[in-house]
């Protein structure tokens, strides 16, 4: 069985819904990326040396159709990919990077582009057919897909997170605390240009647009409920939707030998479970827990520590389990501070992983998305930007 390895990974700025990518295509974002990381990685002189096997692509609020393959058919020089589009809601990027791993262990595919994309500021509207059990006549559109039998509606996952606070007892609070951790850790990694080397700035994009470094516990003890009944979800401690790509470049040990190309990591293990649908944001400390497992590893033995956090809630459990790992944890700040592209979540996550390592001279490193319906995903990976001969 063939090991994965990562050569790189890339993402765009993250943008506010109906901001700087307001105008921008999903397929648009994917594809500037995708030619970033061949441009890199793969090209000499702009001549694509070698060409990668497959392209995976996550993504959740799209127009439907295969995405990825409308991003590869834009993305010079690689049309000739054959492609595929994941819809794992929150989880489809991270999502899109296991399946790329599960083809190139299984010894299908020796290059493989895998991550996601999105854009909220063109999400089409949705229309239930008549024929439909929930069609509303008065309003028959929609933005989010029906999650589990008993739980739909736009307001869906707000009344899980909610939930979850409830039951675990996490207070307001904690959930404010853990929110002005997530901007100030951004702030922090923006000012010091700590990302920029892993950015696209594509369509004139010059930041990420949600950080907010005059974020305080007063701004956040004045904010309301977003539900009628509510006690702990506000706006603040809710990541924004926005608009964002990002992707990575995965490869076999086999291109490894004919490249001569040296990787940035390995990827160890990977993990999947699910769980109550109407506890969603659950999901992630035990995704996260299970990979970890998976490896052969221990929570302690993470240098760096990613996970997607939608929602307060996530990393005020996180808190609260491992407090002896939170300086390990979401470096850079977390969704709360970028917003929250869907489909490309997860492969920023495992961006930011890689640079949290590299930086922090890491070796091993873990993250975890919790995904709408109660599904958790969660991978490991071994840095080797450490080490002289990487470990091959």
């Amino acid at each position: 069985m063939s090991k994965t390895y990562i050569l790189g990974g890339c993402r765009t700025y993250i943008g506010k819904k109906g901001r700087a990518f307001r105008k921008i295509p999903v397929e648009d974002l994917g594809a500037a990326v995708i030619s970033r990381l061949c441009q890199d990685h793969l090209c000499e002189n702009g001549t694509l040396l070698h060409t990668p096997d497959m392209l995976i692509a996550g993504n959740a609020v799209g127009g439907g159709g295969n995405i990825a393959r409308l991003a590869g058919l834009k993305a010079d020089p690689i049309c000739q990919v054959p492609s595929m589009t994941i819809d794992l809601q929150c989880a489809s990027g991270l999502s899109a990077v296991l399946t790329a791993d599960a083809f190139i262990k299984a010894g299908k595919v020796d290059l493989v582009l895998a991550g996601g994309m999105e854009s909220v500021s063109t999400q089409p509207k949705r229309l239930r057919s008549a024929n439909h059990p929930l069609y509303d006549e008065e309003n028959p559109a929609y933005s989010a897909a029906d999650f589990s039998p008993d739980a739909f509606g736009d307001l869906v996952m707000i009344e899980g997170a909610e939930r979850t606070a409830e039951e675990y007892g996490v207070t307001r609070e904690e959930l404010d605390e853990v929110c002005l951790q997530s901007h100030k850790r951004a702030a922090d990694a923006r000012d010091r240009n700590l990302l920029l080397g892993v950015i696209e700035p594509a369509f004139d994009s010059v930041r990420d647009e949600e950080i907010r470094e005059k974020m305080s516990p007063e701004l956040l003890a004045r904010m309301k409920p977003v539900l009628p009944q509510g006690k702990y979800i506000h706006p603040a401690n809710a990541a924004s939707e926005a608009d964002g790509a990002a992707f990575l470049l995965l490869c076999s040990d086999r291109f490894l030998a004919l490249s001569g190309i040296r990787p940035i990591a390995e990827i160890l293990s990977a993990a999947q479970i699910s769980a109550d649908p109407n506890f969603s944001p659950a999901t992630a400390i035990p995704s996260l827990e299970e990979a970890v497992r998976a490896a052969g590893h221990s929570m302690e033995n993470m240098d760096a520590l990613e996970m997607n956090e939608p929602f307060a809630v996530i990393s005020a459990l996180f808190a609260r389990k491992y407090p002896e790992l939170l300086d390990r944890y979401n470096r850079f700040g977390g969704a709360l501070a970028y917003g929250h592209p869907f489909g490309a979540s997860g492969a920023v996550l495992l961006i930011h992983l890689l640079e949290s390592l590299r930086l922090g001279n890491g070796a091993y490193g873990a993250c975890s998305v919790p995904a709408a319906g109660g599904v958790g995903v969660g991978l490991v990976l071994r840095s080797l930007t450490n080490l002289p001969h990487c470990g091959l």
